[in-house]
């Protein structure tokens, strides 16, 4: 967006649903893109009052990601027994309701790394010392998949879904340039979709 609209001021803070939601009711924000998990219906709700609208971007799906040297990648998909044989790579919190539902179907994995980003993950899974989970549409920019480093492969069982909301202001609300921008988040999430079934 910023090559196309060079002059345009975005700024960006990664928080929690919640705290998006606080951040737009206290006018600190007038857009928020919000990624739940687990039926969490915040968007929808918050989008239900007059002044807010939402906007379902599109729903993901949860993947095994591995190192390229794994003996599993030549695999069509990770088994049970795969999956319990190896570490799993997660993010500090361990009440993160991603890591929390994946221990509930698997709950005799192996080992935890809880580490504090994604490229701290990416890091360990291409060292071969743990396997990680990730929504399938971030791989499309990892460097690390486009370099065969690293390889996505479906976990027989995993059914994990991830929905992607955009909540903003009323339009009476919003500038010019913020109205351009929700367009272009739209359309870009919907080839974003579109790349990451090809």
């Amino acid at each position: 967006f910023k090559r196309l609209y060079p002059n345009a001021t975005i700024n960006l803070h990664e928080v929690r649903a919640p705290e998006i939601l606080q951040y737009m009711q206290n006018n600190f924000a007038n857009i928020g893109i919000m990624i739940q998990f687990g039926g969490s219906d915040d968007a929808l709700a918050f989008g239900s009052t007059s002044k807010w609208n939402t906007c379902k971007l599109f729903d993901d799906e949860f993947i095994g990601l591995i190192s390229s040297n794994n003996p599993h990648a030549k695999q069509e998909f990770l088994t049970r027994e795969d999956v319990l044989s190896m570490p799993l790579a997660s993010y500090t919190d361990r009440n993160d309701p991603i890591t929390q539902k994946f221990l509930e179907l698997f709950p005799q994995i192996k080992d935890l790394f809880l580490l504090n980003s994604s490229d701290n993950i990416s890091q360990i899974v291409v060292r071969d010392t743990a396997f990680s989970i990730c929504p399938r549409a971030t791989l499309i920019n990892n460097h690390l998949a486009m370099e065969g480093k690293i390889k996505a492969i479906p976990i027989e069982g995993l059914h994990l879904q991830i929905s992607y909301h955009m909540v903003y202001s009323d339009n009476t609300a919003l500038s010019q340039g913020e109205r351009v921008f929700i367009n272009y988040l739209k359309a870009y999430c919907l080839e974003l979709f579109r790349l990451s079934r090809d």
